[in-house]
Protein backbone atom coordinates (compact mmCIF):
# COMPACT_ATOMS: atom_id res chain seq x y z
CA UNK A 1 0.00 0.00 0.00
CA UNK A 2 1.14 3.53 -0.52
CA UNK A 3 0.39 6.64 1.67
CA UNK A 4 -2.33 8.76 0.50
CA UNK A 5 -1.47 11.88 2.31
CA UNK A 6 1.93 11.94 1.07
CA UNK A 7 3.59 15.01 -0.26
CA UNK A 8 5.90 15.10 -3.53
CA UNK A 9 9.16 16.44 -2.66
CA UNK A 10 11.75 17.38 -4.88
CA UNK A 11 15.26 15.78 -5.13
CA UNK A 12 17.22 18.55 -3.00
CA UNK A 13 14.65 17.84 0.32
CA UNK A 14 14.49 14.01 -0.33
CA UNK A 15 18.45 14.79 -0.18
CA UNK A 16 18.18 16.49 2.88
CA UNK A 17 16.43 13.92 4.59
CA UNK A 18 18.39 11.03 3.77
CA UNK A 19 21.15 12.55 5.73
CA UNK A 20 19.37 14.44 8.61
CA UNK A 21 16.10 12.26 9.36
CA UNK A 22 15.48 8.45 9.48
CA UNK A 23 12.14 7.66 7.61
CA UNK A 24 9.84 4.48 8.33
CA UNK A 25 5.91 3.29 7.80
CA UNK A 26 3.90 3.21 10.51
CA UNK A 27 0.17 1.83 10.32
CA UNK A 28 -2.39 5.12 10.72
CA UNK A 29 -3.88 4.41 14.14
CA UNK A 30 -7.29 5.78 12.94
CA UNK A 31 -7.28 4.11 9.84
CA UNK A 32 -6.02 0.25 9.60
CA UNK A 33 -6.08 0.39 6.16
CA UNK A 34 -3.87 2.74 5.51
CA UNK A 35 0.30 3.60 5.86
CA UNK A 36 1.68 7.06 6.57
CA UNK A 37 5.49 7.90 6.30
CA UNK A 38 7.50 9.14 10.05
CA UNK A 39 10.25 11.37 9.64
CA UNK A 40 13.00 11.37 12.72
CA UNK A 41 15.73 13.75 12.60
CA UNK A 42 18.64 11.71 13.29
CA UNK A 43 20.96 13.26 16.43
CA UNK A 44 24.12 14.79 15.25
CA UNK A 45 28.01 13.66 15.53
CA UNK A 46 30.63 15.75 15.20
CA UNK A 47 33.71 14.70 13.83
CA UNK A 48 36.98 15.55 16.44
CA UNK A 49 38.08 18.86 14.37
CA UNK A 50 34.66 19.86 14.37
CA UNK A 51 34.07 19.79 17.77
CA UNK A 52 37.30 21.80 18.52
CA UNK A 53 36.34 24.33 15.89
CA UNK A 54 32.96 24.82 17.78
CA UNK A 55 34.87 24.77 21.09
CA UNK A 56 37.54 27.59 20.27
CA UNK A 57 34.52 29.68 18.41
CA UNK A 58 32.37 29.84 21.66
CA UNK A 59 35.86 30.62 23.50
CA UNK A 60 36.54 33.35 21.39
CA UNK A 61 32.87 35.07 21.49
CA UNK A 62 33.46 34.69 25.17
CA UNK A 63 36.55 36.72 24.85
CA UNK A 64 35.38 39.46 23.38
CA UNK A 65 32.64 39.82 25.30
CA UNK A 66 33.97 39.83 28.46
CA UNK A 67 36.30 42.48 27.03
CA UNK A 68 33.42 44.54 25.97
CA UNK A 69 32.02 44.07 28.90
CA UNK A 70 34.98 45.38 31.06
CA UNK A 71 36.07 48.38 28.66
CA UNK A 72 32.05 49.58 29.06
CA UNK A 73 32.89 49.60 32.71
CA UNK A 74 35.75 51.89 32.76
CA UNK A 75 34.36 54.13 30.70
CA UNK A 76 31.45 54.44 32.94
CA UNK A 77 33.73 54.77 36.09
CA UNK A 78 36.40 56.98 34.78
CA UNK A 79 34.24 59.05 33.22
CA UNK A 80 35.55 58.56 29.66
CA UNK A 81 39.09 59.91 30.27
CA UNK A 82 42.24 58.13 28.99
CA UNK A 83 45.57 58.05 30.14
CA UNK A 84 48.51 58.45 28.08
CA UNK A 85 52.13 58.48 28.10
CA UNK A 86 55.10 59.37 25.87
CA UNK A 87 57.12 56.32 24.98
CA UNK A 88 59.81 58.32 24.17
CA UNK A 89 60.57 59.93 27.94
CA UNK A 90 63.15 57.97 29.93
CA UNK A 91 61.59 55.76 32.74
CA UNK A 92 63.76 56.57 35.37
CA UNK A 93 62.95 58.43 38.73
CA UNK A 94 65.99 60.69 39.23
CA UNK A 95 67.19 62.49 42.10
CA UNK A 96 66.40 66.39 40.95
CA UNK A 97 69.20 68.87 41.62
CA UNK A 98 66.05 71.63 41.24
CA UNK A 99 62.35 71.36 41.01
CA UNK A 100 60.48 72.54 38.52
CA UNK A 101 58.99 75.80 38.67
CA UNK A 102 55.72 76.68 38.40
CA UNK A 103 54.48 78.43 36.12
CA UNK A 104 53.18 81.75 35.08
CA UNK A 105 49.62 81.81 36.95
CA UNK A 106 50.13 78.23 38.78
CA UNK A 107 46.17 78.49 40.55
CA UNK A 108 44.99 78.19 36.96
CA UNK A 109 47.81 76.47 34.52
CA UNK A 110 46.97 74.69 31.41
CA UNK A 111 49.83 72.61 30.25
CA UNK A 112 50.32 73.31 26.45
CA UNK A 113 51.82 69.97 23.91
CA UNK A 114 55.01 71.01 23.13
CA UNK A 115 56.56 70.01 19.98
CA UNK A 116 59.33 67.96 18.84
CA UNK A 117 61.20 70.88 17.18
CA UNK A 118 61.10 73.23 20.20
CA UNK A 119 62.61 70.16 22.25
CA UNK A 120 65.31 69.61 19.98
CA UNK A 121 65.63 73.55 19.66
CA UNK A 122 65.93 73.90 23.95
CA UNK A 123 68.19 71.22 23.57
CA UNK A 124 71.04 72.35 21.33
CA UNK A 125 70.73 75.83 23.35
CA UNK A 126 71.82 73.93 26.81
CA UNK A 127 74.64 72.28 25.01
CA UNK A 128 75.57 75.37 23.68
CA UNK A 129 75.34 77.48 26.66
CA UNK A 130 77.21 74.53 28.72
CA UNK A 131 80.04 74.84 25.89
CA UNK A 132 80.31 79.20 25.47
CA UNK A 133 83.41 80.19 25.94
CA UNK A 134 82.78 84.08 26.34
CA UNK A 135 80.21 86.01 27.81
CA UNK A 136 78.88 86.84 24.83
CA UNK A 137 78.25 83.47 23.58
CA UNK A 138 76.04 83.20 26.47
CA UNK A 139 74.20 86.13 26.70
CA UNK A 140 73.07 85.32 22.68
CA UNK A 141 70.62 82.16 24.53
CA UNK A 142 69.63 83.87 27.40
CA UNK A 143 66.30 86.40 27.90
CA UNK A 144 67.48 90.20 28.46
CA UNK A 145 70.55 90.11 28.30
CA UNK A 146 71.16 93.53 29.31
CA UNK A 147 70.20 92.09 32.81
CA UNK A 148 71.33 88.92 32.95
CA UNK A 149 74.37 89.77 31.60
CA UNK A 150 75.85 91.43 34.68
CA UNK A 151 74.37 88.81 37.06
CA UNK A 152 76.28 86.21 35.26
CA UNK A 153 79.19 88.00 35.18
CA UNK A 154 78.93 88.23 39.35
CA UNK A 155 77.23 84.89 39.92
CA UNK A 156 79.65 81.62 40.13
CA UNK A 157 76.60 79.58 40.66
CA UNK A 158 76.71 78.16 36.57
CA UNK A 159 78.59 74.67 37.21
CA UNK A 160 81.02 74.79 34.40
CA UNK A 161 82.02 70.99 34.50
CA UNK A 162 77.90 69.56 33.86
CA UNK A 163 77.37 67.64 30.51
CA UNK A 164 73.56 67.27 29.53
CA UNK A 165 72.91 64.04 27.58
CA UNK A 166 68.99 63.35 27.50
CA UNK A 167 65.36 64.99 27.61
CA UNK A 168 63.68 63.26 30.86
CA UNK A 169 59.94 65.87 31.65
CA UNK A 170 58.41 68.51 29.97
CA UNK A 171 56.10 71.13 30.81
CA UNK A 172 54.85 74.27 28.15
CA UNK A 173 52.32 76.62 29.76
CA UNK A 174 50.76 80.41 28.93
CA UNK A 175 52.07 83.53 30.37
CA UNK A 176 49.72 86.45 31.35
CA UNK A 177 52.25 88.36 29.13
CA UNK A 178 51.18 86.20 25.82
CA UNK A 179 54.46 84.42 26.00
CA UNK A 180 55.11 80.97 26.93
CA UNK A 181 57.26 78.87 29.09
CA UNK A 182 59.02 76.26 28.73
CA UNK A 183 60.38 73.92 31.60
CA UNK A 184 63.07 70.79 30.76
CA UNK A 185 63.83 68.39 32.90
CA UNK A 186 67.04 67.47 30.89
CA UNK A 187 69.93 64.38 32.45
CA UNK A 188 72.92 65.53 33.47
CA UNK A 189 75.85 63.10 31.59
CA UNK A 190 75.06 59.40 32.48
CA UNK A 191 74.06 60.23 35.90
CA UNK A 192 70.65 59.67 37.81
CA UNK A 193 70.28 63.39 38.11
CA UNK A 194 68.99 66.31 36.59
CA UNK A 195 68.52 70.03 35.84
CA UNK A 196 65.73 71.94 35.26
CA UNK A 197 66.35 74.47 32.87
CA UNK A 198 63.66 77.07 31.66
CA UNK A 199 63.06 79.33 28.28
CA UNK A 200 60.71 81.74 27.35
CA UNK A 201 59.03 81.98 23.93
CA UNK A 202 57.75 84.69 22.80
CA UNK A 203 57.19 83.67 19.04
CA UNK A 204 57.73 79.75 17.21
CA UNK A 205 60.79 81.11 16.40
CA UNK A 206 62.04 83.05 19.00
CA UNK A 207 63.29 80.94 21.98
CA UNK A 208 65.49 82.25 24.73
CA UNK A 209 67.10 80.19 28.46
CA UNK A 210 65.77 82.23 31.50
CA UNK A 211 69.07 81.74 33.08
CA UNK A 212 67.86 82.92 36.46
CA UNK A 213 65.09 80.63 36.78
CA UNK A 214 67.50 77.97 35.33
CA UNK A 215 70.62 78.07 37.95
CA UNK A 216 68.26 80.11 40.61
CA UNK A 217 69.57 83.61 40.66
CA UNK A 218 69.01 85.02 44.04
CA UNK A 219 69.90 89.43 43.90
CA UNK A 220 71.09 88.75 47.59
CA UNK A 221 72.05 85.41 48.64
CA UNK A 222 70.29 83.86 50.89
CA UNK A 223 73.16 83.29 53.60
CA UNK A 224 74.30 86.72 52.95
CA UNK A 225 70.61 87.56 54.17
CA UNK A 226 70.77 85.85 57.42
CA UNK A 227 74.42 87.33 58.40
CA UNK A 228 73.73 90.82 57.57
CA UNK A 229 69.57 90.60 58.74
CA UNK A 230 68.57 93.93 56.32
CA UNK A 231 65.79 96.10 57.89
CA UNK A 232 65.50 96.77 54.07
CA UNK A 233 63.15 94.44 51.58
CA UNK A 234 64.79 91.97 49.44
CA UNK A 235 63.33 90.23 46.59
CA UNK A 236 63.38 86.62 46.32
CA UNK A 237 62.51 84.21 43.83
CA UNK A 238 60.85 81.18 45.83
CA UNK A 239 57.63 79.42 47.25
CA UNK A 240 55.58 79.73 49.71
CA UNK A 241 53.44 77.13 51.93
CA UNK A 242 51.97 77.34 55.68
CA UNK A 243 53.92 77.10 58.48
CA UNK A 244 53.84 76.88 62.54
CA UNK A 245 56.24 78.30 63.91
CA UNK A 246 55.83 81.54 66.53
CA UNK A 247 58.48 82.38 68.33
CA UNK A 248 60.90 85.75 69.51
CA UNK A 249 59.25 88.49 67.26
CA UNK A 250 56.97 86.91 65.99
CA UNK A 251 54.82 84.98 68.53
CA UNK A 252 51.73 86.58 68.56
CA UNK A 253 49.31 84.36 66.33
CA UNK A 254 46.89 86.38 66.44
CA UNK A 255 48.38 88.97 64.46
CA UNK A 256 50.77 86.98 62.36
CA UNK A 257 50.58 83.88 59.48
CA UNK A 258 53.81 81.92 58.79
CA UNK A 259 55.00 80.60 56.09
CA UNK A 260 57.95 78.30 55.00
CA UNK A 261 59.84 79.92 52.43
CA UNK A 262 61.82 77.50 50.38
CA UNK A 263 63.50 77.01 46.84
CA UNK A 264 62.71 73.31 45.49
CA UNK A 265 65.96 71.24 45.68
CA UNK A 266 67.90 73.41 47.46
CA UNK A 267 67.61 72.22 50.64
CA UNK A 268 69.95 75.13 52.66
CA UNK A 269 67.45 77.42 51.14
CA UNK A 270 65.07 77.64 54.02
CA UNK A 271 63.60 80.73 55.96
CA UNK A 272 59.81 81.51 58.10
CA UNK A 273 58.65 84.06 57.09
CA UNK A 274 55.36 86.10 58.76
CA UNK A 275 52.20 87.62 56.69
CA UNK A 276 50.34 90.34 58.92
CA UNK A 277 46.87 89.47 59.29
CA UNK A 278 46.05 93.31 59.66
CA UNK A 279 46.87 94.20 56.33
CA UNK A 280 44.69 94.41 53.43
CA UNK A 281 47.85 92.56 51.47
CA UNK A 282 48.01 90.26 54.08
CA UNK A 283 44.55 88.97 54.15
CA UNK A 284 44.76 88.79 50.15
CA UNK A 285 47.74 86.50 50.58
CA UNK A 286 46.62 84.26 53.34
CA UNK A 287 43.52 83.52 51.16
CA UNK A 288 45.88 82.69 48.26
CA UNK A 289 47.29 80.15 50.54
CA UNK A 290 43.96 78.45 51.90
CA UNK A 291 43.93 75.35 50.38
CA UNK A 292 40.30 74.25 51.74
CA UNK A 293 38.93 76.48 48.33
CA UNK A 294 40.45 74.26 45.77
CA UNK A 295 39.84 70.92 48.09
CA UNK A 296 37.33 67.94 47.21
CA UNK A 297 34.19 67.46 49.82
CA UNK A 298 34.87 64.06 51.59
CA UNK A 299 39.05 64.11 50.86
CA UNK A 300 41.88 65.75 52.80
CA UNK A 301 42.88 68.98 51.90
CA UNK A 302 46.22 68.94 49.85
CA UNK A 303 49.15 71.04 51.27
CA UNK A 304 49.17 74.31 49.02
CA UNK A 305 52.37 76.13 47.76
CA UNK A 306 52.80 79.41 45.84
CA UNK A 307 55.52 79.95 43.38
CA UNK A 308 55.86 84.27 43.97
CA UNK A 309 59.07 86.45 43.78
CA UNK A 310 58.96 88.19 47.60
CA UNK A 311 59.50 90.87 49.39
CA UNK A 312 61.20 90.05 52.83
CA UNK A 313 63.01 91.69 55.65
CA UNK A 314 64.11 91.57 59.19
CA UNK A 315 62.50 93.45 62.17
CA UNK A 316 64.42 96.01 64.05
CA UNK A 317 66.80 94.45 66.53
CA UNK A 318 65.84 90.58 65.46
CA UNK A 319 66.15 88.17 67.65
CA UNK A 320 66.67 85.37 65.27
CA UNK A 321 68.54 85.10 61.96
CA UNK A 322 65.34 82.88 60.67
CA UNK A 323 62.35 84.74 60.56
CA UNK A 324 61.54 87.60 58.62
CA UNK A 325 58.55 89.80 57.71
CA UNK A 326 56.77 89.02 54.12
CA UNK A 327 55.69 92.66 53.01
CA UNK A 328 55.15 92.14 49.34
CA UNK A 329 54.87 89.73 46.27
CA UNK A 330 56.01 91.31 43.20
CA UNK A 331 55.03 88.41 41.22
CA UNK A 332 53.36 84.92 41.47
CA UNK A 333 55.53 83.83 38.97
CA UNK A 334 59.16 83.53 38.07
CA UNK A 335 58.74 84.90 34.75
CA UNK A 336 57.31 88.10 34.87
Amino acid sequence: MSPTWESIQDDDQELQHDTDTTEFLEIDPDDKTQMRIRRVRRKMHLRPWEKARRILLFALLAVILTAGVTLLMMLVFNGGKAVTADLNEAPITPDPIQKSPSNGNPENSIPISLTRNERDHCLEMIHAFAAAKTPEEQLALVTHPEITGERIKNSAIHPNNERYSEIIDTNKVKLKSGNYAILLAVRIGKLDQQRYFAFIQSSKDDIKMHWEVSFGYQPMPLDTFKSSRPATAQQFRAKLRNGDFFANDFEDQDRWHCVEIYYPGSPNFFIYGYIDRETLFGEKLIARLDSSQDSIPGLPAVEKNLTVIASLRFPQNPASNNQVEVIDIQSYSWFE
